[in-house]
């Protein structure tokens, strides 16, 4: 392989298009000073692609652009062709010449902007395969093959260290250096993705959980709620044919007594004639009387008593007859209108057993998706290294909306709380309810009881019968009332209970976030908040509370064992350890209280001191209980208002300023501008 040809248009001091044929072997190209010998050199790295334009001589690459002259117009662009011999295929190409084109052209909207294009035999290609192609032909514009001016003269003059480097450059040592390094950091930074992924697929798992324990839930709410929609149609049933019953034998009666008082009112129709007949045979017998008297006139009378008594006697059963026919109708009426309550009852107890299996395929629905999601991520975790990178993509997005989400905590603990109440109250509810509901049940069944005695009573109980009979409907009228709001409390508890653990997992994990816990912490907080681990206390930066003056210092001397968890004893401290390591998140410093060791300040004789403002410890707020474990974090740092003024008592004590700035007992010194700390002092909100 080697060089045959160049091709220059409006490159540097080439106004127009030229050529320039390299020969197999040596050429020499030969002229005065000015005539644009090393523009052809220049021409040579410009398709190369340097790393800076200074390599070829220009401020910037526009400036490539032949500027036209004193006397001609300056060009728009500049276009450079390498032609290459690649009879021996050094260059991966199957072609024997390769064409490396490169064109700059200035940018018409943009001023002083320009676009920059490559071309591979004249087909449209990109740097990156530019690079590509003369890195398998061990060519580089940073190389050592091309010799400008100055070089020799800098090679001569330089030092060992550096023609080492320049050698270690030829061999590829330090690309390879350099590739070490970048896949060093690309390896850390997959590793941290990892475990970020790992802490979102926890996340899915305690989510699938609390689903799985809603679908449960939910199942044994639907097989309860089948069993009393069944129990209530089967008595909803009963009830009916008891009533059809009733009814049927209301209508029997309502027919005999039909055929009663057609039998009556034939008997009054005869009773009427004989009452007529009896009226004028009376007024026959009292002429007579009047016209015979004595004996026969007291039999007369005798008999017109009977007949008055007789009189009487059909019209008592007439009315009887009369009352009993209202009676019956009345009882028919209610009959009917019983009937179509219990077919109401019945229709109502099917809509809502659609609804309790719209609701369980609503579950069984979440619960698939969440299965979904955690087959997903778990396809994911295990793709190659692109896919690796899409998930760190994924994962900087995230971090982008966990910003979004800090703004939203407090509001989120605001609605946890709301949702909380409401459940709190809900319950109370359900509780009454329920009460209300045993004691409807319990009058049920005494009343139930009485309708079956007052059933083989007398006729005499009718009116006491039907009352109860009222209120026997009235009360399972109510009770069904009350399990139908029993029902819909419960149902309104399960969502307010999922949407409270959803904002509250939420809430928690961006509060860890947040305050800048690492994901080892995180785990041990969450899991004292969920009660899995007992004797959890919290950081050390959760139980102490820092006067705003002081809380850049005391952040200084604390440092990374803010961090640091306080345990009861030594046995919580190894259960949380042996979790970390199973969950593989981290490491994390436990402070169990039993083991703690009683601090003995240093240093008391600088307390005198007017710079002086105390021991560090002592401008922390804390529970005495915990004074060995802070003991732990700040030792005996003493706390000065300036760094002049720690200077004059560094050495043998620790010391740090108001500003922060850190002076070891050994004399090291630490300060400058001090980084945003998102761990702070106090309890989590």
């Amino acid at each position: 392989m080697f060089l045959k040809e160049i091709q220059m248009e409006n490159f540097k001091s080439f106004g127009r298009k030229i050529s320039v044929p390299f020969l197999q072997g040596y050429t020499s190209i030969t002229g005065p000073n000015g005539s644009g010998k090393s523009n052809i050199a220049d021409a040579i790295l410009f398709v190369l692609g340097p790393k800076s334009a200074k390599a070829i001589r220009a401020g910037k690459l526009t400036d490539l652009i032949w500027n036209g002259g004193k006397d001609k117009n300056a060009a728009d662009s500049c276009q450079v062709s390498l032609i290459f011999d690649n009879s021996d295929r050094q260059i991966p190409l199957e072609a024997d010449e390769v064409k490396l084109t490169r064109y700059i052209g200035l940018s018409p909207s943009v001023e002083g902007g320009y676009n920059s294009y490559f071309y591979i035999n004249d087909r449209k290609s990109s740097l990156s395969e530019f690079d590509s192609l003369l890195a398998h032909a061990r060519i580089s514009a940073e190389g050592y093959n091309l010799v400008q001016q100055g070089d020799i003269q800098r090679i001569v003059s330089m030092s060992s260290v550096e023609r080492r480097r320049i050698l270690d450059n030829i061999a590829g040592i330090t690309k390879f250096d350099d590739d070490i390094n970048q896949a060093e950091g690309k390896r850390k930074e997959t590793e941290e993705n990892l475990e970020r992924i790992r802490i979102i697929l926890d996340e899915i798992d305690k989510q699938i959980k609390q689903l799985e324990s809603d679908r449960d839930g939910a199942l044994k709410y639907r097989d309860l709620n089948e069993r009393l929609t069944t129990a209530k149609a089967q008595l909803a049933y009963k009830n009916r044919e008891l009533i059809e019953r009733q009814i049927v034998g209301t209508r029997e009666q309502i027919s005999k007594h039909e055929a009663d008082r057609a039998k009556l009112e034939a008997q009054k129709q005869e009773l009427r004639g004989r009452l007529d007949a009896a009226v004028a045979r009376l007024s026959e017998l009292e002429q007579e009387m009047a016209d015979r008297g004595g004996e026969e006139a007291k039999q007369l009378k005798e008999k017109l008593d009977g007949l008055r008594i007789e009189r009487a006697r059909a019209t008592d059963g007439i009315e009887t007859s009369k009352e009993t026919l209202k009676q019956l109708r009345t009882e028919n009426a209610d009959a009917t209108k019983e009937k179509g309550k219990v077919q109401k009852e019945t229709d109502a107890l099917a809509r809502e057993r659609e609804n309790v299996d719209k609701r369980v395929g609503e579950l069984d629905g979440q619960i698939k998706a969440a299965d979904k999601d955690l087959h997903e991520v778990d396809e994911l975790a295990s793709k190659s290294d692109a896919k690796v990178l899409n998930i760190q993509k994924q994962i900087i997005a995230l971090n982008n909306e966990i910003d979004q989400v800090e703004e939203k905590v407090k509001g989120l603990v605001l609605e946890g709380d709301r949702t909380k109440e409401a459940m709190t109250r809900l319950e109370s509810e359900i509780a009454l309810l329920e009460e209300s509901r045993k004691q409807y049940q319990v009058e049920h069944e005494d009343a139930d009881w009485q309708l079956k005695e007052l059933h083989s009573s007398t006729k005499e109980s009718g009116k006491s019968l039907e009352k109860l009979q009222e209120d026997f409907h009235s009360r399972r009228s109510e009770e069904t009332r009350l399990a139908k709001e029993q029902a819909e409390l419960q149902t309104a508890i399960l969502s307010l209970t999922r949407q409270y653990a959803q904002l509250k997992a939420e809430a928690d994990v961006a509060e860890n976030m947040k305050r800048g816990y690492t994901s080892a912490v995180s785990a041990i907080l969450e899991c004292r908040e969920t009660g899995s681990i007992k004797g959890i206390h919290g950081t050390v930066a959760q139980l102490a509370h820092v006067e705003t003056q002081y809380e850049t210092a005391i952040i200084t001397a604390a440092g990374a064992r803010m961090q640091a968890i306080i345990v009861d004893d030594d046995t919580v401290a190894a259960q949380c350890i042996d979790y970390l390591k199973k969950r593989k998140v981290g490491r994390a410093t436990f402070l169990p209280l039993n083991k703690m060791l009683v601090g003995k300040p240093r240093g008391k004789a600088i307390l005198v001191a007017k710079e002086c403002l105390g021991f560090a410890i002592d401008l922390c707020h804390f529970d005495e209980k915990y004074r060995d474990a802070f003991f732990y974090v700040f030792g005996d740092t003493l706390v000065v208002q300036t760094l002049d003024e720690a200077r004059r008592w560094m050495g043998g004590v620790r010391l740090v300023t108001i500003e922060g700035e850190l002076i070891e007992a050994s004399g090291a010194m630490v300060g400058g501008e001090m980084e945003r700390s998102t761990v702070k002092f106090g309890p989590t909100a």
